[in-house]
């Protein structure tokens, strides 16, 4: 899924490419966007994969255009096409919805997040029709800044919601997490931003809400992993395992640096839905510094980073810098526990390094 840009009439359209040959091969699918031509903030794609889902191998993504968020769906199968947008959210969303991800559970009901930058609140909104359709949106909780902060290391780091969801005969879960300020006095306003500032006392933390019943109340959000050391963490990532309902979590971190300008990718798993967490274990075997002359200081870089879990093990991929040349795209995958105790998932490297040069 790319954002395809016609810079000779200003277009973006967003645009989907199919392979059926392991990759190794790849042909135009369509145009998720129809004829939106003003698309941002868009191409995460989500397969609806549960074998109890009647909308099995339905394809879905989001974007927004022109100040308005939407959902984009691929029937299934080789015939199948994308079908027009459907609007999600509604006057709850008082400014441009940014950040947005997509998410299915194993019933097939449909799962839109986004940070609405208007009103400084994180909404979702549920499907059960296969996204033809979405309900009412509702708040999972109030940010402190707006839809991006500047910290040491980036400038303009986000505020993107990352979601998840798993469904049992028992179990109604929804959850989300995304990077905010502390929250704490003298760290609760735009203005308290550190800036360049590494002496700041303000900081940026992961945070995470869950809902048990299905998306309609939340939780008081928490933050996971808040060091009393002055580090800012950015952009994280959540998959859920649904095998076992492990939760997995990936952020930059700057804790290693004094300057708060380098950042490792750090994880932390929970193994009771989401009501504690595991200790944060360093994913990278090196940081990267996008402030050094070489890099391009507007760049998002990590917002649109990968986790994804299953049978007990984790992959995450990320925007690497490391050799100061061009940003590239890492992975990394954990290692399955000979054992089924918590102790022993623990990312460790793969065989082999998988990376991709970005031109």
């Amino acid at each position: 899924m790319v954002v395809g840009v016609n810079s000779s009439v200003g277009e973006y359209r967003l645009r989907a490419y199919k392979s059926t040959d392991h990759g190794a091969t790849w042909v135009f699918d369509g145009t998720p966007s129809g004829t939106h031509s003003n698309v941002y903030q868009g191409g995460m794609l989500w397969a609806d994969h549960s074998a109890s889902s009647p909308f099995k191998d339905t394809l879905y993504t989001t974007w927004q255009n022109l100040g308005l968020g939407y959902v984009g769906r691929r029937t299934p199968g080789a015939s199948g096409t994308w079908q027009t947008p459907v609007r999600i959210g509604g006057a709850e969303t008082t400014g441009t919805p940014v950040g947005s991800e997509i998410k299915t559970n194993a019933n097939g009901e449909v799962f839109g997040f986004w940070n609405d930058i208007g009103s400084r609140r994180l909404f979702v909104a549920k499907s059960t029709n296969g996204g033809a359709s979405f309900a009412a949106a509702v708040a999972i909780a109030s940010t402190w800044d707006l839809d991006q902060f500047s910290v040491p290391a980036m400038r303009n780091a986000q505020i993107s919601v990352s979601g998840g969801v798993r469904r049992t005969a028992t179990k109604n879960l929804v959850y989300a997490t995304w990077a905010d300020l502390r929250g704490t006095s003298g760290c609760d306003a735009p203005i308290y931003e550190p800036g360049p500032n590494a002496s700041s006392t303000c900081k940026t933390r992961v945070w995470f809400a869950r809902s048990t019943d299905g998306g309609a109340t939340w939780s008081t959000p928490v933050r996971i992993n808040d060091q009393a050391s002055l580090n800012d963490q950015l952009h994280p990532k959540l998959a859920v395992d649904e095998t076992d309902g492990t939760l997995g979590i990936t952020y930059y971190d700057t804790v290693a640096d004094p300057r708060r300008r380098k950042a490792d990718i750090w994880f932390q798993s929970s193994h009771d839905d989401g009501v504690t967490w595991s200790a944060a274990t360093k994913v990278t075997s090196a940081p990267t510094d996008e402030t050094v002359e070489t890099a391009e200081p507007n760049n998002q870089y990590g917002l649109h980073n990968g986790l994804s879990g299953v049978a007990g093990q984790f992959f995450a991929t990320w925007t690497d810098r490391r050799t100061n040349g061009r940003e590239e795209i890492w992975g990394r995958g954990s290692e399955k526990p000979s054992v089924p105790t918590r102790e022993r998932r623990r990312l460790v490297p793969p065989p082999a390094w998988e990376r991709i040069r970005c031109r």
